[in-house]
């Protein structure tokens, strides 16, 4: 069975927490081959609106 492939793409709009938690859902399932594409814009606004660090 061929994998599913889903790009999710972050801007510099509000709103990259919903890209994390489909990400987060996602992992576990099978088959389901996760990218995530973000700008620089969206990358500023992930380490303002999250937790997260820049790796």
């Amino acid at each position: 069975m061929r994998n599913t492939r889903l790009i999710v793409g972050v801007s510099g709009a509000t709103g990259s927490m919903y890209a994390i938690r489909v990400l987060e859902a996602l992992r576990p399932v099978p088959n389901v081959e996760t990218h995530l594409v973000i700008s620089n814009a969206g990358k500023r606004t992930l380490l303002l609106e999250t937790d997260h660090v820049q790796d």
